[in-house]
């Protein structure tokens, strides 16, 4: 450790710290069940978009990013006509013209696009916001900004969730 004193310019201090080993199986690993996910990411926002497909993508999730509810719409419409749904969408509530809420509603009304899971994600967490995302149909719910390892989790449990599902 070092001490350096100067009057009147304060006291700088400085140290090292070793490094700690992790036990490698403290870390959190995506499962095989998020390999080959396709996730619709819906942000008026590039760069939002552009950082959770990335997390996705280093998955082995495929994650495709829309800009706004009419292009989410489109895809979603898209997918399942190709016989290709996507498995889950993350959706932003905060996007203009439509918001998250109003997508979910929009999602659930159309004959062409079959129920799936949905994730709202707010950069804005406003006391009962998330009761109100589990009343409207919301499977889960992030705040901005998203940590990679609670998405890695909410994935993973939205995954298990269908799993025990389909065994049902």
């Amino acid at each position: 450790m070092a001490i350096q004193t100067n009057p009147n310019a304060g006291t700088l201090l400085r140290f090292r710290l070793p490094p700690r080993l992790v036990d490698r199986g403290q870390l959190v690993r995506p499962d095989g069940r998020l390999h080959g996910l396709r996730v619709l990411v819906v942000d008026d926002n590039a760069a939002h978009r552009d950082i959770l497909r990335r997390y996705l993508s280093h998955w082995g999730v495929s994650g495709r990013g829309a800009a706004s509810a009419d292009e989410a719409l489109a895809f979603l419409r898209e997918a399942q006509a190709l016989g290709q749904p996507f498995h889950l969408a993350i959706l932003d509530l905060a996007m203009p013209e439509a918001d998250g809420f109003d997508l979910a509603d929009a999602i659930e009304r159309d004959p062409d696009i079959l129920p799936l899971p949905l994730v709202l994600l707010t950069a804005f967490d406003q006391q009962g916001q998330a009761r109100e995302a589990r009343a409207r149909g919301f499977s889960a719910y992030l705040t901005k900004p998203v940590k990679h390892l609670d998405l890695l989790a909410t994935l993973q449990a939205l995954t298990a969730c269908d799993d025990e599902d389909d065994s049902a």
